[in-house]
């Protein structure tokens, strides 16, 4: 049975992580969040992403991928069972994921859903559009980094502690100002 779901690529950029290379050198790792309609963006699911690389190739060819992965690269570490699969015509690109396989990054009523695909349909220009705005802040927060003053518990995962422990690095670090973006999860781009 297919649930069809109309939604736009929406996405949230995260910061995950700190590396600490020494008193004056702090890097930062970014990942895309998935912020679609029946997507549960809980807690537990701070470690589910995007793959952009992926996400870049549907712009061009249909098949299965895991679009929607773990952080760390390994889209079972998030629960996420099998690849989706990806289809488009003239208008639309359609996402179809078995409910099954997805049902712990999805919101209720679809995570109490036993068995079905859920599909989801984008605009296809929004979608294309969506992935180049989102390109194009990756590529403006790898070239420039980030304020240290703009990080908020709004843009920090808490995978790793960050959220938490954010306020005490800046404490202990205050004269680090900026932070480079070492990688982008799940590559290490």
């Amino acid at each position: 049975m297919f649930i069809e779901q109309h939604t736009k690529l929406n996405y949230r950029i995260l910061f995950s992580s700190i590396t600490f290379w020494d008193n004056d050198n702090l890097t930062l790792h970014v990942q895309v969040a998935p912020n679609f309609i029946g997507y549960n963006p809980s807690i537990e699911n701070e470690c589910v992403v995007l793959d952009v690389l992926e996400l870049i190739d549907t712009l061009s060819t249909d098949g299965k991928g895991y679009l929607l992965t773990c952080e760390c690269g390994y889209a079972e570490d998030s629960d996420i069972l099998s690849p989706l699969t990806k289809n488009s015509d003239d208008k639309y690109i359609y996402w179809d994921l078995d409910i099954k396989s997805y049902r712990t990054i999805l919101s209720h009523p679809l995570s109490k859903r036993e068995s079905g695909t859920l599909r989801l349909i984008f605009d296809k220009n929004e979608y294309r559009d969506s992935i180049i705005e989102m390109m194009s802040e990756l590529q403006k927060i790898i070239r420039e980094g980030i304020a240290a003053s703009s990080l908020s518990k709004k843009n920090l995962t808490n995978t790793y502690g960050l959220k938490d422990n954010f306020h005490n690095i800046i404490k202990n670090y205050p004269h680090i100002t900026h932070l480079p973006v070492e990688n982008i999860n799940p590559y290490d781009l």
